[in-house]
């Protein structure tokens, strides 16, 4: 007789497994292998009722991560079926960026013919439902309101969520646990009943979202109202051509951040573009400063505001509300189009030192300059009025957020110190506000001096300055020497900045150029970099066509599992989940030309002491379209559903004999682990025993290989 677990005596939960609420990722166990049915309890021995409150599971099992491979020249649809180069050059075809930002958005694009595509074949979108402007702010709600729920005029009384992209990247420790406990602090305002909740009383949905959620809603109203804009000015076009679709990311931005990204953008995008169903359009990511650099040359060139040289290098700045994304160029070519390639060994470099950190920094300043009690009449007294994280987004209250319009046009007008400077004046309009002269406090107006706006400016401007020092002295260690800076994006448009950075360039020698439109560089220069106008086109990205998982008996838990799963582990007496699969590569994930998805799996197998040493492992694959992820139960009439086996055995490896003394059993335990590995092509399948790692995931012993298996995307279930 043999059975399965993993689970070890005194289980310990390390910081950085804490699970940040919504994130869409599987929470790091150790998990129980259940091939079958589950075997009874050891005779003599009492069972044991399935606990009160579920156990914690174990962690240091499951490992993901993305790895780069050799680049491939590929081309897929956007369903991940097979390679097609001819449908990724067919014309005409649409090209559409979308520039996602921290805290504003824009969308780009453009109708390639037969013709040779020139920069004035990119259009913006420019009308947001009769908001005319080129970009729109990245601003949230799901109170009921009126308006629009991204209107750059959402209602006061609503909670606006904010600042939803910074909160796509994987979370530290410290980040995770502060997103943990204001979530549990919040979670009381869920709690339904008549002493918190009455008839008119909104429910606050928000706490129920988590980023990607928002990100997802927030740009499915932005690309359904580009999808009329388009539209309008294209009606047949549309329903007639396929679209390529450009997606801009910062320049550091690691792969969860990534994927959830690539993975929101398309469902929106979806959503908005509902109609446009012809086949044959692709996917590409590109780096903001990359797109940003595109645009910003040739639009200087345009304007005779570039006068490089081949092998002159140049810097390219994009300062955005979330973060300053760096990269830097040689020029190779000048005529008889202008060419240029990333300098060799220098990569680009990001840093959250946007002007989001401005707004922060605005608010603490409002809050140390009131006092305690001015502050709180500020606050309302009232949750929405709090500027809180709520559970793991930024929300402001009514007050802040009308302090805060009014600090915009402050923000956005402040060009440094000056001795002849008249302070600001800010109106709190709250009653009961004390006059305190020393706070700078008069009439309900508080006295924001040039002195206080430079500081609130300083963390934002010295940590782009020093990124844009440590750069220059990375080019200039390899022989070279910048010869421009072009700055770019929506906080380069700030005068303190730009002369800032004019400093710092005047004693490099260097000149700083901006253009007129670099709010919209990043998404016009997505689109060229789609259109392959001087440059070398992303490569294509894919969705993984179906969810993996594998058959694992985990600890059962009430939340997560049907009772009838549940039965007792006879080998030590834990209460587990039987036929039960654990998803670990979700369907639509990211997958590069450059690099592939690796999952690791542990799997512990415990076998009586003269069982059987053979056995297997249970793979599943589902392309069912749901919302998270396919039920965990195995078996059902679900045709979206299909598995393939990896048969083992074990009679030749090494297994310690273990003595449970709480469940009086002996068994041998075999240790083994599942990789997957996937590229665009395929998802390979490998089972090794007896591999060891060390404390940091580092294999130490590779082990012995028990079975392997490919599956092809082409026909995954062959």
């Amino acid at each position: 007789m043999s059975h399965y677990t993993t689970s070890p005596e005194r289980p310990s939960i390390p910081m950085s497994s804490i699970p940040v609420m919504g994130s869409g990722y599987p929470v790091p166990g150790h998990y129980t292998v259940n091939f079958g049915q589950p075997y009874p309890p050891v005779e003599g021995q009492p069972s044991l009722s399935p606990p009160g409150a579920p156990p914690v599971p174990t962690p240091a099992s499951f490992t993901a991560r993305v790895v780069s491979q050799s680049p491939r020249d590929l081309s897929f649809n956007q369903r991940a079926r097979a390679p097609n180069t001819q449908q990724a050059e067919q014309v005409p075809r649409f090209i559409i960026c979308i520039d996602y930002g921290t805290t504003f958005t824009g969308v780009a694009w453009a109708l390639r013919t037969r013709e040779v595509p020139t920069i004035n074949d990119i259009k913006v979108v420019r009308d947001w439902k009769g908001h005319i402007a080129v970009k729109v702010p990245s601003l949230y709600t799901y109170s009921r309101i009126t308006g629009e729920l991204w209107d750059a005029k959402l209602d006061e009384e609503a909670y606006v969520i904010r600042e939803a992209k910074l909160n796509l990247e994987k979370p530290d420790r410290i980040t995770a646990l502060r997103t943990l406990k204001r979530t549990l602090l919040n979670a009381k305002a869920l709690s339904f009943n008549t002493n918190n909740v009455g008839l008119n009383s909104e429910v606050p949905r928000h706490l129920c979202k988590s980023s990607s959620d928002v990100v997802v809603d927030y740009l499915s109203e932005i690309t359904d109202v580009a999808a009329k804009v388009i539209g309008s000015k294209n009606p047949r076009s549309l329903r007639e051509f396929p679209i390529d679709l450009i997606i801009t990311h910062p320049a550091e931005w690691d792969y969860r951040a990534r994927n959830l990204t690539f993975r929101s953008v398309n469902k929106a995008f979806r959503e908005g573009f509902s109609e446009s169903t012809v086949p044959g359009g692709v996917i590409r990511m590109a780096s903001e400063p990359e797109a940003c650099a595109q645009y910003t040359m040739k639009h200087g060139q345009d304007e005779d505001l570039v006068r490089l040289r081949p092998g002159q290098c140049f810097m390219v700045v994009d300062a955005g509300g979330g973060t300053v994304d760096l990269v830097s160029y040689r020029v190779t070519q000048v005529e008889p189009t202008f060419q240029f390639e990333k300098i060799n060994g220098i990569s680009p470099i990001s840093g959250r030192f946007g002007a989001t950190k401005i707004d922060a920094a605005f608010t603490k300043f409002v809050e140390d300059r009131l006092g305690p009690e001015n502050y709180t009449l500020l606050l309302g007294g009232s949750n929405r009025a709090r500027p809180d994280h709520q559970g793991e987004h930024t929300v402001l209250g009514r007050n802040l957020q009308r302090l805060h319009r009014q600090f915009q046009v402050f923000k956005e007008n402040f060009a440094g110190r000056s001795s002849t400077d008249e302070p600001d004046l800010l109106d709190l309009l709250i009653e009961g506000i004390q006059d305190n002269a020393e706070r700078g406090i008069e009439h309900n107006q508080l006295r924001i001096s040039s002195a206080d706006m430079e500081n609130m400016f300083k963390l934002s401007v010295n940590g782009t300055i020093q990124l844009i020092s440590k750069q220059l002295t990375l080019v200039d260690g390899q022989g070279l020497r910048v010869k421009t800076i072009f700055l770019s994006g929506g906080f380069s448009q700030s005068p303190y900045l730009r002369s800032r950075v004019q400093q710092i360039a005047r004693g490099w020698r260097i000149d700083t150029v901006w253009g007129r439109e670099s709010q919209t560089a990043v998404a016009q220069g997505g689109v060229m970099l789609g259109l392959g106008i001087n440059c070398e086109r992303p490569n294509v990205c894919v969705e993984c066509p179906f969810y993996i998982g594998v058959v694992l008996a985990e600890r059962w838990m009430m939340y997560n599992h049907d009772t009838r799963q549940e039965y007792q582990d006879s080998f030590d007496n834990k209460i587990r989940a039987k036929d039960n699969v654990k998803w670990l590569v979700n369907k639509g994930d990211l997958i590069t030309t450059n690099e592939r998805i690796e999952i690791t799996q542990k799997i512990i197998r415990k076998i009586a002491q003269k069982g059987n040493k053979a056995g297997r492992v249970q793979l599943v694959f589902s392309t069912l379209d749901c919302v998270g992820q396919p039920p965990t139960q195995l078996e059902g009439d679900d045709y979206t559903r299909w598995t393939k086996n990896l048969d083992y055995d074990l009679q030749y490896a090494t297994l310690p004999l273990i003595r449970n003394r709480e469940a009086n059993t002996a068994y041998h335990q075999a240790t083994m682990h599942l990789d997957i590995t996937v590229d665009q092509q395929k998802a390979d399948f490998e089972l090794v025993v007896n591999r060891t790692v060390d404390a940091l995931g580092n294999i130490t012993l590779s082990g012995r290989q028990l079975r392997n298996r490919t599956v092809f995307f082409e026909d995954p279930r062959a």
